[in-house]
């Protein structure tokens, strides 16, 4: 694993909340630095931003800073970001009051809470202003993934389950060949993208959107859907971007499958 060493002169901070991790980062989970993403960090304590910066720069993720909800603000205004993450307690705006402020103008960007000591009813106040999720501290890095890639198992799985009302055994095999047509589905579209074979890419994305939508894995299907468009107006631009992010869900969908079967 990686070392940091910093030497730096901070901003005082009465916040003694800082992150911590509760998980040493695996190998295998650096496929998540495709990403591509593009992220900001709003904390008024300098360690935790340095921190949570340094875990997803290893993500190989673009990570903007802020200091406060004000500055937070004014920064989603004028860049584009897949994710903010919010600290709740901060001077000048708080969490909740910048997330009120954003969604104002924009509906549409990842909010994520960073909150110590949460206790019940924090997720209805968080979610009733408008974020989307929320992390704990101390920082679990499989929380983290589950929401740099907006994976969770348990929430597709019952969603397959009351649409196509099969046996878990059923379904479990479903998976199991969806797996295998999205691996082969890569494989071709990798190969058509290095020829610009645009009517290949399309007629993959095609096959997997079916096999995707019929399980209501609806993420790869939206992906896909637009994959199959794109690539049939035969629009230049970089295809590897949609490729990354499936290639990250099957990753983590695949190791969850068989967590489940077992």
């Amino acid at each position: 694993g990686s070392k940091f060493f910093f030497i730096l002169e901070l901003k005082s901070s009465n916040k003694i909340e800082d992150i911590k991790i509760e998980e040493t980062p695996k190998k295998s989970n650096k496929e998540l630095k495709n990403n591509n993403l593009h992220v900001l960090v709003v904390d008024d304590s300098n360690v935790n931003i340095i921190l949570m910066k340094s875990i997803l720069e290893e993500y190989k993720i673009s990570v903007d800073t802020a200091y406060d909800g004000e500055e937070a603000v004014n920064k989603v205004k004028n860049n584009n970001y897949d994710i903010v993450f919010m600290d709740i307690n901060m001077p000048v705006m708080g969490g909740i009051e910048a997330t009120t402020a954003i969604r104002g103008f924009n509906n549409d960007i990842k909010i994520i809470a960073l909150t110590a000591n949460a206790i019940e009813g924090d997720k209805k106040r968080f979610m009733d202003a408008g974020m989307d999720d929320y992390l704990t501290k101390p920082l679990v890095l499989s929380e983290l993934e589950r929401v740099l890639t907006g994976f969770d198992f348990n929430e597709i799985f019952n969603t397959t389950k009351e649409s196509i009302t099969l046996g878990d055994e059923v379904i479990f095999r479903l998976y199991t060949s969806t797996v295998e047509v999205a691996n082969e589905t890569v494989e071709e579209i990798q190969q058509a993208m290095e020829k610009s074979d645009y009517t290949t890419i399309a007629n993959a994305a095609h096959k997997l959107k079916g096999a995707s939508g019929s399980l209501r894995l609806n993420y790869i299907h939206d992906l896909s859907k637009k994959l199959e468009e794109d690539s049939r107006a035969e629009i230049q631009r970089d295809y590897t971007v949609d490729l990354d992010k499936i290639k990250q869900f099957f990753k983590f969908f695949e190791d969850s499958l068989e967590k489940a079967k077992n």
